[in-house]
C-alpha cells in the first residue's frame, strides 16, 4: 500500500543518512537505534484502524475514466448504459460534466436509482466518492443487495441501507469539494466474497441533484 512504500521508503533513507552521518563523524556515537528504525505503534484507534484497512478494489467505477473513454469513442451515449456494470434503475442519472474537468453520475429527480455491480473480498467494504458543494445539491440514500446471502432467520435475501450520503455542505463554507464515505460491509451483514448490487437513490426534492465521482468495492 501507499503508506507501508512510505514508511519503507522514509525507513530506508534514515539508515542512509545515519550512516553518512557516522562515516563523517569518524567515530562510533551515533545510536544503534538510529541505524535501524522500527515503525511506532498507530496512535488511531483500533476501531478506526478496521474501518479504514486497505485493500486491493476487487471492483471499481471511475465517472473520470469513462468520461475519457466516451469522449475517446465519440459515443453519442449520454446515459449510463455506456459504461459497464452501471445500470439505470429508473429517473434522470447520467453520466455528465456539470464543470469543466469534473464528470461523474449526476442525478435530480427524486427516487432517481443507480445500480453498480460490485464484488467484494475478504474484508467487504465500500468507498464512494461523491461531490459536495454550498448551494443546490441534495441528498442520496446507499443500499446494497448480495445474491445468493440469506438473513440468519432464513429469510430470503432484501436490500439493506448503507447510508445516506449528503451532497450539501452545512458549515457555511463557500466550497465544492470530493467526500469520500467508506462503509464496512461486514457489519452490515455482507459475507466475504459476494457478488452484490449497489443501489443509489437520490432522497432530496428536485431540483436538488446528487453527483458520484467515484464507486469501488474491496
Amino acid at each position: 500500500t501507499t503508506h507501508r512504500y512510505l514508511a519503507d521508503a522514509l525507513a530506508f533513507w534514515w539508515r542512509a543518512f545515519a550512516r553518512r552521518l557516522q562515516a563523517e563523524l569518524s567515530t562510533s556515537t551515533v545510536d544503534a537505534s538510529l541505524l535501524h528504525p522500527s515503525r511506532s505503534a498507530p496512535i488511531s484507534e483500533p476501531t478506526l484502524l478496521r474501518r479504514y484497512e486497505i485493500c486491493e478494489a476487487v471492483r471499481e467505477y471511475d465517472a473520470m475514466s469513462a468520461w475519457q473513454s466516451r469522449a475517446a469513442s465519440s459515443s453519442a451515449l449520454a446515459a449510463t448504459s455506456a459504461v459497464a456494470g452501471v445500470e439505470l434503475g429508473g429517473g434522470n442519472w447520467a453520466l455528465n460534466a456539470d464543470r469543466l474537468g469534473k464528470p461523474g453520475w449526476i442525478g435530480s429527480e427524486q427516487n432517481s436509482s443507480l445500480h453498480f455491480a460490485l464484488s467484494v473480498g475478504a474484508s467487504p467494504r465500500a468507498t464512494l466518492v461523491f461531490e459536495r458543494s454550498y448551494t443546490g445539491f441534495g441528498t442520496a440514500r446507499v443500499d446494497i443487495f448480495c445474491h445468493g446471502q440469506r438473513h440468519d432467520s432464513g429469510r430470503r435475501p432484501t436490500w439493506r441501507h448503507l447510508a445516506t450520503l449528503d451532497g450539501l455542505r452545512r458549515d457555511g463554507k463557500n466550497v465544492t469539494l470530493a467526500s469520500v464515505e467508506t462503509v464496512n460491509l461486514r457489519q452490515k451483514g455482507v459475507l466475504p466474497h459476494s457478488n452484490c448490487t449497489l443501489r443509489l437513490t437520490i432522497s432530496s426534492d428536485a431540483p436538488l441533484k446528487f453527483k458520484l465521482r467515484h464507486v469501488s468495492s474491496c
